[in-house]
């Protein structure tokens, strides 16, 4: 990158993505610079063909001749700045050839009838100082505006003492306007002006850089949380990461104690698949199947806490409460069987077989937070519940039912749904043998909520 600078006003280095940023913002202040210089150049070349006659020989070819180099280099200038950023060197040379210019230019008077009354009383040149100070400052080119500046100042004061002690002019210590002095109380107050303006315009191009700087560190940090946002809602719905990126308090380190009921959705006869159809289409089938039942999962409000190969684990009321998470889980569920039988229909499995999908579901308390290592972390659910869902929906095939649930998501969903009670069975890691059931569908009004 040509910005390789610091923020010098509070020596801290700028980070990559803010450089960049301030970088291409200096960029187009560079190409606007160039192209103003550009258009004053050409002004300057119509002007000295308009004026050619109204002027002694000798200073129009000192006048041309000053034009013609500066001309020069705004056109190299310019096509520079289209390219990259100009380097702080390459501002430098432009502002001094610049400067001098304006100085070359009010110094061609010397060979006028006027002579050196011409070049310390011609208005331009005050006047084309101040531009070109102006496009030094522009970008927040601070050291280039100072520079600039000084310059200004120096080369004005300069050629001031050289007439004045070549005896060239008659002076007077007070303001005189007119061909009969010089007066030195004004020429003063215009060396003090270059000065002045330099100053402002070095004071604007700081601001300029400060407000640049800021401007991308807000953007930045802006993208960045968009950026988060972006990849958290790959596993949370938008409402729940939007929670986490403003509150990310919201996902404790070390784990926090909730309420949540965990699914488990696990596709039926997967491993005879893996063997007998080939990869793409493996990879293929579980891509779409996988994008319905994760919308699904957003769509009501659940978090995606991993993917288990074949299957996939959900959990509703992590990490933002949910009073109402069985019954946020249950409907996902139904959906979720609807999706698939659509699937089914399409012929999505590439070895012609039905699409069966199982799913768990149990609702307890569960641990969730980051799990892991201090080298990679995960957010993830552990638990009772969590350990329950998964068997539940390992015992869908021998139940032979797509959707078995706890007791505890039973009790919250008994209004809205119909199920039966499953035989009793021994569920591995679970004390006794706990009551079971299948869900058969939404409740009819006035209908039992078993069978």
């Amino acid at each position: 990158m040509a910005l390789h600078l610091s923020r010098w006003f509070t020596r801290k280095a700028l980070s990559p993505g803010v450089a960049a940023i301030v970088e291409a913002e200096s960029g187009r202040a560079d190409r606007t610079a160039t192209t103003l210089r550009l258009v004053l150049g050409g002004i300057g070349c119509v002007a000295i063909a308009g004026n050619w006659g109204s002027n002694d020989p000798a200073a129009m070819w000192v006048a041309s001749a000053a034009v013609a180099v500066a001309f020069g280099v705004a056109v190299w200038a310019w096509r520079a700045a289209r390219r990259a950023e100009l380097d702080a060197l390459t501002r430098g040379l432009v502002a001094t050839v610049d400067i001098t210019f304006v100085t070359a230019l009010s110094a061609s008077g010397h060979w006028n009838y006027s002579g050196d009354y011409e070049v310390l009383l011609a208005p331009l040149p005050p006047v084309l100082y101040t531009f070109f100070l102006v496009f030094a400052a522009l970008g927040g080119h601070v050291y280039t505006a100072a520079w600039a500046g000084f310059l200004a100042m120096a080369q004005r004061w300069i050629l001031l003492e050289v007439i004045v002690r070549g005896g060239a002019v008659s002076t007077s210590e007070q303001a005189v306007y007119g061909q009969a002095a010089i007066g030195l109380p004004d020429q003063y107050t215009i060396i003090a002006f270059l000065g002045v303006a330099g100053l402002l315009l070095t004071a604007l191009a700081y601001m300029l850089r400060r407000d640049s700087i800021y401007a991308a560190e807000e953007t930045v940090s802006r993208q960045e949380a968009e950026r988060v946002k972006a990849n958290l809602r790959k596993y949370l719905s938008a409402n729940v990461a939007d929670l986490v990126a403003s509150r990310p308090e919201a996902l404790a380190l070390g784990g926090a104690r909730r309420m949540a009921t965990v699914m488990f959705v696990d596709i039926r006869d997967f491993t005879p698949l893996t063997v007998h159809a080939r990869p793409e289409e493996v990879v293929a089938m579980l891509n779409t199947l996988f994008g319905e039942l994760v919308e699904i999962v957003f769509r009501h409000g659940g978090t995606l806490d991993k993917f288990l190969g074949d299957g996939l684990m959900a959990v509703f009321g992590v990490p933002q409460e949910q009073a109402d998470a069985p019954q946020r889980a249950l409907a996902a569920a139904m959906e979720m069987l609807a999706v698939t039988r659509v699937l089914q229909a399409r012929g999505i499995r590439p070895d012609e077989e039905p699409l069966h999908i199982g799913i768990g579901v149990a609702h307890g308390v569960v641990v969730a937070g980051n799990i892991g290592s201090s080298q990679r972390l995960e957010f993830t659910c552990i638990g009772e519940a969590v350990n329950f869902a998964a068997r539940l929906c390992g015992l869908c095939p021998a139940l032979n039912q797509d959707l078995v649930v706890s007791e505890s998501v039973y009790d919250a969903c008994r209004e809205l749904y119909s199920f039966r009670e499953m035989p009793k069975i021994k569920v591995k890691g679970i004390t006794g043998e706990p009551t079971l059931w299948a869900v058969q569908g939404p409740r009819r009004p006035g209908g039992s909520s078993t069978s």
